[in-house]
């Protein structure tokens, strides 16, 4: 593949052009997630304070059975979003969307399996040796740089309906030669989504942000189809 030039400035400038319409949508489904992953989470510590590894455990599998097919599905809501930004804002829509992920739950649960299972093995394995705070770090480091070897393969799912391991062949394909560009435009991306988290509520707006960045990085990299082409039966390589 050839080099990837990014200009971080004008690809957060079409994010934001479609979120500035369609925010209302987007926010309200992340809220929702945030909620549903939250919560859960935040009660089963407390009552499982003593027992670190069934925490990780719940929270791996609240990733896998929730986060995977809901991601998913939002993705391919905000896809469609993309290809036409100025149609009506549609909570229903939405909604509907991000549980049609479901209709791939199985590989969409294997991928998060994957991803999510890298972040909580190594934090639990790094945890035995390390101080709790340099594990989660150490952790966190291992699964980003596993996460943008990943990073289309969710919005490959979405948009062709392939397997998990399909779209993880197509992301690493398209990432692999331009790895450390990639790397850099993530780590801004993240950085954008996670800004929120220095008021607690805005996370919910900056997180959807953070997915239509990754949206207009997925189009640039895996041109939309014509009309007149057909979806191809697997994920482009490149």
């Amino acid at each position: 593949m050839s080099a990837i030039q990014i200009n971080f400035g004008e690809w957060f400038e079409r994010a934001m052009a479609v979120f500035k319409v369609q925010w209302l949508p987007l926010v309200v489904v992340y809220a929702a997630l945030a909620i549903g992953m939250g919560v859960p989470c935040s009660l089963v510590q407390r009552m499982l304070l003593e027992y670190p590894l069934l925490v990780l455990l719940f929270q791996l599998a609240l990733v896998v059975a929730v986060v995977g097919p809901v991601t998913l599905g939002l993705a391919r809501y905000i896809l469609h979003l993309f290809a036409d930004p100025d149609q009506p804002v549609d909570l229903g829509a939405a909604f509907r969307s991000a549980l049609e992920g479901y209709q791939q739950f199985k590989d969409a649960a294997v991928l998060f399996l994957v991803l999510g299972g890298t972040y909580f093995v190594a934090q639990f394995a790094l945890g035995l040796f390390l101080w709790p705070f340099l594990a989660t770090l150490a952790a966190a480091v291992i699964g980003f740089f596993v996460g943008t070897a990943a990073m289309f393969s969710v919005w490959l799912m979405a948009e062709h309906r392939c397997g998990f391991q399909t779209a993880l062949a197509g992301s690493w394909s398209a990432v692999k030669d331009n790895f450390h560009v990639f790397l850099i435009f993530h780590l801004m991306a993240l950085g954008v989504g996670i800004a929120g988290a220095i008021t607690c509520i805005g996370i919910v707006v900056t997180m959807p942000l953070y997915y239509c960045l990754m949206a207009v990085a997925f189009r640039e990299v895996f041109p939309q189809l014509s009309a007149a082409e057909p979806a191809p039966a697997q994920a482009p390589t490149l």
